[in-house]
């Protein structure tokens, strides 16, 4: 990288410079819906010259894919650091794929609030347009580019699970996923930050079928599929497409001592204490599913369900709460120990009883 580009604030931006100064420059130049050969393109953006309002845009988003980066590691690389502990080619392919699916998102997805886009009746009979558009966007990267995408969405459809509770009862939406990516990394951080959903009902018409149906993931996977690549590259686990390790990955849940989840996967990345359990939010949007299927069913315990809804919003205050209310066989557990979702989700649904008539007891 030159002088140039290594003073302030490109320095500051990331390993991925040349595609999150295309994504600035669409951004600048208002290049909404447009073909792909009509966008500047990666090879040659950097030797235009930046404007100031590309460079501002460039500081903004930066900050958005720093804090996204910082969750991704956490989640994924290692528990213990809230702070990214990429390494830089690590970091170079996180921040390459999400600036271009970030790209993808603000070109046909959900448009900002008030922009005269918001107002078209924009329906699948818009998405059906796009869907080619989206999928010319997609050609232009290699397999391998495109399975470091379809990661990114996997772990954008995880952090915006904090919200996906909301909808439950007041929205049918058949495709969570696509209304993620349609909205955009931008929207979705803002979900985890506030803890609410607003960012994702700014456009009226989300309802049922929607112009995220299938957003961004059909064309992917179609494009992958005509290639005849096999996304699960003969066995090679999934995060291998971003990470070329994770630290302790081979940690053992204390409890049920196994290294393995309940679907094979390596669970070292994937154990729970006291110092993450502010994350389990995202995992548990609905409480009450974790109730047992007799205080379930008792129609005066409509209270109860209110009551979990609530402390969804602070999960790590409810976890808190469980351990003071444990009882056998969990008498021994203590809040560090690292333990696995299937063996918390057994100890939160048999516990829940106890912590009910705890605060049943509490208010007279």
């Amino acid at each position: 990288m030159s002088g140039r580009w290594s003073a302030p604030p490109y320095g500051q931006i990331g390993p991925a410079l040349p595609q999150a100064l295309r994504l600035a420059r669409c951004q600048a130049a208002g290049l909404i819906r447009r073909p792909v050969h009509e966008l500047p393109d990666e090879a040659d953006i950097m030797e235009q010259e930046i404007s100031r309002e590309e460079e501002r845009l460039l500081v903004s988003n930066a900050q958005v894919v720093a804090a996204l980066e910082d969750l991704f590691s956490w989640r994924n690389k290692d528990r213990l650091s809230r702070t990214s502990k990429l390494s830089y080619a690590e970091s170079w392919r996180f921040q390459r794929a999400l600036y271009r699916m970030w790209l993808l998102s603000y070109l046909y997805g959900m448009p900002p609030p008030g922009s005269a886009r918001e107002s078209e009746e924009y329906q699948g009979e818009e998405l059906e347009r796009s869907i080619p558009k989206q999928k010319d966007f997609l050609m232009k990267f290699s397999s391998r580019e495109l399975l470091q995408i379809r990661y990114i969405t996997f772990f954008l459809r995880t952090v915006a699970g904090c919200v996906s509770g909301e909808f439950a009862g007041s929205l049918d939406v058949y495709d969570f996923e696509g209304l993620y990516q349609f909205a955009g990394p931008h929207a979705i951080l803002r979900c985890y930050e506030e803890g609410a959903a607003d960012p994702l009902r700014v456009w009226k018409f989300i309802g049922d079928y929607g112009p995220y149906e299938g957003f961004l993931t059909k064309p992917l996977m179609s494009i992958l599929e005509e290639r005849k690549f096999d996304v699960h590259q003969n066995g090679t686990p999934f995060y291998k497409a971003l990470l070329d390790q994770r630290n302790g990955e081979d940690d053992k849940c204390t409890r049920c001592k196994s290294v393995n989840d309940a679907i094979g996967m390596r669970s070292g990345v994937n154990l729970w204490n006291e110092t993450n359990w502010d994350y389990l939010r995202c995992y548990y949007t609905n409480l009450s599913e974790s109730v047992t299927l007799s205080l379930g069913k008792n129609r005066t315990e409509t209270k109860l369900h209110k009551a979990l809804a609530l402390a969804c919003k602070d999960i790590s205050r409810f976890m808190h709460q469980m351990f003071n209310n444990k009882r056998e066989p969990y008498t021994q557990w203590r809040k560090a120990d690292w333990v696995c979702l299937e063996c918390l989700g057994m100890f939160i649904s048999e516990t829940i009883p106890f912590w009910w008539l705890d605060r049943k007891q509490l208010e007279g």
